[in-house]
């Protein structure tokens, strides 16, 4: 990455150019939207250029209409390069104010929007973060494996410190051969346990998500949501009777319903003091017990 804060990502695949700018765009609009971020404009410019601007990124798509004729990073799952010609994509992440950006959250996304590039098309290799550094998709997947959950116990499993989230491809990639061990040992264990899986890009999107936004979701079942429905009238049923023991306190159960939320549990015991003190008061005996005081 450059000194201006350009973060550089880039991809050469195989195929033709119709209509590619507009989904690859569309990958980068549903990662930015999975890291919370709000899109403002999302603009194919012509058929090789596309750009998606949010409050805090511009991310701008070029795509190269002639064949890609640079250098090729040869490996065993390379496709027939003989029916259809390759292209080159160029993606660049322009922070709105640049250095006051996540730096590891932004790298992070850039991984998400090339592992779902890589899901969409046939990939033949990553440009990674400088055009010079080109890896092979094998490579790359398996470099950046290690930054995802192998599954999903609870929410808190998928947060951590962001120190402990993302390494260079050069620290991570000396080891893939025994990644990809351990994925595939991973794998038989969470069939036979029946665990559910997702995918690498989708634990990579949850696990640098902001903690917050994590923290928020929250996940009620049909049940529980008529449950809560029964409480919030009954709340405001018990509001209702408080306006035949005393105005005043139905009025301010009413203000704190609409501020805070309809609480069952207080609506019940303010109704429950205040019927107590009107038919204690009714009856006299709080009279006669005030008068008994040594005032």
């Amino acid at each position: 990455m450059s000194q201006d804060r350009r973060y550089h990502g880039g991809l050469v695949y195989l195929g033709t150019t119709e209509n590619a700018i507009e989904r690859f765009s569309r990958v980068v609009t549903g990662a930015l939207q999975d890291y919370g971020h709000l899109i403002e404009r999302h603009s194919v410019l012509n058929p090789e250029q596309a750009r998606v601007v949010t409050s805090q990124y511009v991310v701008k798509l070029a795509l190269d209409p002639a064949p890609y004729s640079g250098r090729i990073v040869a490996h065993e799952h390379m496709c027939d390069q003989s029916k259809k010609p390759m292209h080159r994509l160029e993606i660049t992440v322009l922070p709105i104010t640049p250095g006051q950006e996540d730096r590891d959250i932004t790298e992070l996304m850039m991984v998400v929007m090339l592992y779902r590039m890589v899901d969409a098309c046939p990939v033949q290799q990553i440009e990674w973060m400088d055009p010079e550094t080109i890896l092979s998709v094998s490579k790359f997947l398996g470099a950046f494996s290690s930054v995802s959950p192998r599954r999903v116990h609870s929410r808190q499993s998928l947060l951590g410190p962001k120190a402990h989230r993302f390494a260079p491809v050069e620290d991570m990639a000396s080891d893939l051969s025994l990644q990809a061990d351990t994925i595939e040992a991973d794998y038989e264990i969470e069939m036979e346990d029946g665990l559910v899986q997702i995918g690498t890009e989708e634990s990579l999107s949850l696990l640098f998500r902001d903690d917050e936004e994590v923290g928020m979701v929250d996940i009620t079942t049909p049940e529980e949501a008529a449950e809560n429905d029964i409480r919030r009238l009954a709340a405001w049923g018990m509001t209702g009777m408080l306006v035949f023991l005393s105005a005043p306190v139905a009025a301010a159960m009413a203000a704190v319903n609409l501020v805070k939320g309809e609480d069952f549990r207080l609506n019940t015991h303010v109704l429950a003091l205040t019927g107590f003190i009107v038919s204690i008061s009714s009856s006299g005996f709080l009279a006669s017990a005030v008068s008994a005081l040594p005032l």
